[in-house]
């Protein structure tokens, strides 16, 4: 699922104007997003455990990521890591 998904999450991660965004603020700010809510919702846990951003605050009806804190070098290196050959 985040091999499938991981160059639209760093596009929404990195063309996001909110520094603490709710997933739905970060699908707002793509013209054209074909990641399901859901979906967003568990590659951001993932991102947050790999350290990658951190979750500002955890609710029940939406969490907020702190995209102040967003290692963008992180999220390249797992980017091309998933983009790779698995048999090269």
């Amino acid at each position: 699922m985040l091999q499938s998904y991981s160059d639209e999450l760093e596009a929404l991660l990195t063309g996001c104007s909110h520094n603490y965004p709710t997933v739905k603020q970060l699908l707002e700010s793509s013209d054209t997003p074909t990641i399901p809510p859901q979906v967003v919702g568990n590659l951001l846990s993932l991102c947050d455990q790999f350290g990658i951003l951190v979750t500002h605050s955890e609710r029940n009806t939406s969490n907020r990521y702190d995209l102040t804190q967003f290692n963008q070098n992180r999220m390249q290196e797992l980017v091309h890591l998933l983009n790779q050959d698995p048999l090269d």
